[in-house]
């Protein structure tokens, strides 16, 4: 800690005196229940309330636009004129006896009216048979180029040649577009459903090979392209249920399509200039394998991902080229900027992604592993997933504690040196930086000239949000299935490992005299003597106090002071649940509002020594689900930050996803994978913590930070 301390202080000086010497000196600028009504058209407000229009010029939010191709070849194909009045091919009327190219009312969306044996959705995501008949789908049925231009206000271009095209390397479709404006409320915009799938889902692997693949959309040169979209919750084509025929305890899927531009194969998106905008209720721009950006400037404002590729384990988001803004509403209440469950890998361009502000989201998100090799990225949301060691360009990521969002900064260098502006859009906690020109070192994030953030390459700040770690999907590195890595029995430490005492040699974290590595210190006002149900206003928000004290309803059971969790040692012998007092009000308020619905909350962590950090640390050294002590301290060593689960006001268990600790896709907050009643108390227990003032994380749905920080209790 001294030592990153001393770094930040001689780089502060350093680069005063860089300032000072230097003339002018001015200041540098799965399917969630979405509302159907959300504002996601040109010029939606994003979650900070500040403006995001999709217009015309070539945007990536902020600073130039760097990384576009110029040599792409655009095909030429069948010229399809959209109009609400009838859709034209190559000029002429479209012949009503036409195959390749034709139109239907048979939009496939999610109907009201029907009980819980239909599907998963719920109101918000229903729509009535008359809204649904008055969108024209353009139906693509053939193998081909088709040019597209003009503009539907309520349609959709669906892309199907048939169930066997999966295994055709000829069912191959290429959709330019050239001037498009296409909005759908009830469904995606655009849609692939049957070509050629070029992927294999048996050889999962972070580099692939979509040049063969079925979906390809070319950006035509000067063109300006909008597409407004919806989504379709899940359909069932089956059921089972429960033995009093209730509910639905399995299912299979028939239909069911998050994003405004979806595809069911792996897809290309290619361009040079030309501009796509993307405008979703949902997620934006997805595939449910495999997506590769080679160029364009593309726009996607999204009420959730703005761009998702869904296969577990598997799917792989490969950016090359080309200018990707992705900004997220958070109109659903959640979303990463990128997310892949399987590998995001970027290889070159310009990269803006922007989570949601008020959620545990990441800018850039992925289960396998986030490789970077190249192009001008800035990612920001409130966690951080594990950058892969397989990456060849150097990274920085920041610290901000709850940014305001709409401010560009400068990314400076030891010497004072500006890089680049780093633009940003939505409040965030967490910013990721990483160009060409980064080499090893540390480096500043200037808000004109006020020094905003420090850090070096490849470590970022201090306190990165995160219970066990940061990592997205909830799963080990190296394995599909959600198993721990070659060696790890998930119960035995290393050989003469005490559960204390800090790694040999380590320097700047070394916890103060008298600290016996146990229990928890109180600071000025942890001890309670006032009786009152909640921390009175008198007590500063910093003091550590007992939770139970103040919140006599709230259960405590904490499992790293039993053999309980997933490292079967206990790791602290203490067993009551700690936090800062400004962090306890906001929990009692969450619990009240709990109370009245009869439930109650049962703490699973809380503050957690420094020791008992490295402690984890050894058990599992893996960044992405254990926040490494030498490189900065995880937030439940703040005394902000609590694992919590949901049960009935009389202590009985409820339904949840997983239990403690679960490194399964059951323990993220991708709620699609777990029975629908688990789903619905974990999202209870969401919105109830998440309304009273905390951040949750993506993957873990029982941990919560208090958007309030606080310093490391050693």
């Amino acid at each position: 800690m001294k030592k990153f301390i001393l770094l930040t202080l001689a780089l502060s000086l350093l680069l005063s005196l860089a300032a000072c010497s230097r003339p002018g000196g001015g200041e540098t600028a799965d399917n969630s229940e979405t509302e159907n009504n959300s504002e996601t058209a040109n010029g939606s407000e994003t979650a900070n309330g500040s403006e995001t229009v999709n217009g015309g010029e070539p945007t990536t939010g902020g600073g130039t636009v760097s990384g576009l191709p110029t040599d792409v070849v655009i095909p030429d194909g069948v010229r399809i004129g959209l109009s609400d009045e009838g859709v034209t091919v190559d000029g002429q009327p479209l012949a009503e006896d036409r195959t390749d190219v034709y139109t239907a009312r048979d939009i496939v969306y999610y109907e009201a009216g029907h009980d819980f044996t239909y599907g998963e959705g719920g109101e918000a995501d229903e729509h009535s048979r008359d809204e649904a008949e008055a969108h024209t789908v353009v139906h693509i049925a053939s193998p081909g180029t088709y040019v597209l231009s003009g503009s539907l206000s309520a349609g959709q271009i669906a892309v199907d040649l048939g169930e066997d095209a999966e295994d055709d390397p000829e069912a191959v479709v290429n959709l330019v577009l050239d001037g498009v404006d296409i909005t759908c409320t009830v469904a995606p915009a655009v849609i692939f459903y049957n070509v050629y799938e070029c992927g294999d889902k048996d050889d999962p692997k972070a580099e692939v090979d979509t040049s063969a693949a079925g979906a390809n959309v070319y950006i035509a040169d000067g063109s300006v392209n909008t597409v407004n979209g919806s989504y379709v919750a899940r359909i069932y084509k089956s059921v089972e249920l429960s033995e009093d025929g209730t509910e639905v305890v399995d299912s299979k899927k028939l239909h069911k399509y998050d994003g405004a531009f979806y595809s069911k194969m792996s897809m290309n998106v290619t361009g040079n200039d030309g501009v796509l905008n993307i405008n979703a209720q949902n997620e934006g721009l997805d595939s449910e394998l495999h997506l590769t950006v080679n160029g364009g400037v593309i726009n996607i404002v999204s009420g959730n991902d703005g761009i998702n590729t869904n296969e577990d384990g598997v799917s792989v988001t490969t950016v090359n080229a080309g200018a990707l803004t992705v900004t997220v509403t958070g109109s659903t209440g959640e979303g990463d900027g990128i997310d892949s469950n399987g590998w995001l890998v970027i290889n070159g361009g310009t990269v803006r992604a922007y989570a949601c502000s008020t959620s545990g989201d990441a800018g850039i998100d992925s289960d396998m592993g986030i490789i970077l090799n190249g192009g001008e990225i800035v990612a920001t949301g409130n966690m951080l997933d594990a950058i892969d060691g397989a990456s060849t360009q150097k990274y920085v990521t920041f610290s901000l504690q709850n940014s305001a969002g709409g401010t560009e900064y400068a990314l400076k260098d030891a010497e004072g040196n500006e890089l680049m502006a780093v633009p940003t859009v939505n409040r965030f906690s967490i910013l990721l930086v990483s160009a060409p020109a980064l080499t090893d070192g540390l480096y500043a994030l200037y808000n004109g000239s006020t020094l905003a953030a420090s850090a070096e390459t490849g470590a970022g700040g201090m306190g990165f949000p995160g219970g066990m770690g940061g990592h997205g999907g909830g799963r080990f590195p190296g394995g599909q299935d959600g198993q721990p890595p070659e060696g790890f029995d998930g119960q035995t430490p290393p050989e003469d490992f005490d559960g204390q005492t800090p790694p040999e040699g380590f320097e700047g974290r070394t916890p103060p005299q008298g600290f016996d590595g146990q229990t928890p210190p109180a600071l000025p006002g942890g001890d309670p003597a006032t009786g009152e149900t909640v921390p009175g206003e008198d007590l500063p928000g910093e003091a550590l106090v007992n939770v139970t004290d103040y919140i006599p309803d709230i259960l405590v059971d904490l499992r790293y002071a039993t053999d309980r969790n997933f490292t079967g040692q206990v790791i602290y012998d203490f067993t009551d649940a700690r936090l800062r007092c400004g962090t306890v009000r906001k929990l009692a308020q969450a619990e009240e509002a709990l109370l009245e619905q009869g439930r109650t909350l049962k703490i699973w962590d809380a503050l957690r020594p420094v020791s008992a950090q490295y402690a984890l640390w050894e058990v599992c050294p893996d960044a992405r689900y254990v926040s490494d002590p030498t490189r900065g301290y995880s937030n439940h060593s703040r005394g902000n930050t609590v694992d919590v689960t949901l049960v009935s006001s009389d202590g009985s268990e409820l339904p949840m996803p997983s239990d403690f600790d679960c490194f399964t896709a059951a323990g993220d907050r991708d709620y699609s994978d777990v029975p629908a009643d688990a789903a619905e108390n974990a999202r209870l227990l969401e919105e109830v913590m998440t309304s009273h003032g905390f951040v949750g994380y993506s993957g873990e749905w029982w941990h919560f930070t208090d958007e309030d920080s606080y310093d490391v209790v050693l």
